[in-house]
């Protein structure tokens, strides 16, 4: 019987040592996610302010000056602006649509693009990406 409580004891110890360690755990965790000044950011937030301009259109052009070749460190921004841009397709290198998204690594490059497709700009935001329309021929 004086071995059972001994056991009971030395139970009880460990388990009251764990739930401190798992409150104080959390409190820490809880500390450092209200200091952190990590902003999270959604894939495809430089895209955002497009969608509107899409609601008619089920697949735009898209077009760039930047390598998106699969081993490409570039292609992610494709792949941010279909996330972002779901359900409308994206064309890659496709300039035969109404609407083109000109992704250039450069503003004025995106416009020189821009004037080369004979393409009239639509909606510019603050991160570079110009959205450009076609006259029907």
């Amino acid at each position: 019987m004086l071995l059972t409580n001994a056991r009971l004891i030395i139970a009880f110890f460990f388990l009251a040592v764990s739930a401190y360690h798992l409150v104080t755990g959390y409190g820490q965790y809880r500390q450092n996610l209200a200091a952190s000044t990590q902003p999270v950011v959604e894939p495809g937030y430089e895209f955002a302010g497009l969608a509107p301009f899409l609601a008619q259109d089920r697949r735009i052009g898209y077009v760039t000056d930047l390598d998106i070749s699969p081993e490409s460190p570039h292609t992610r921004r494709l792949l941010s602006a279909q996330y972002k841009l779901a359900p409308v397709i994206l064309d890659v290198d496709n300039p035969h649509h109404r609407l083109i998204l000109i992704d250039a690594s450069e503003s004025f490059l995106a416009f020189n693009l821009a004037e080369k497709l004979k393409a009239a700009p639509v909606y510019y935001n603050v991160y570079g990406k110009l959205l450009v329309g076609k006259q029907a021929p």
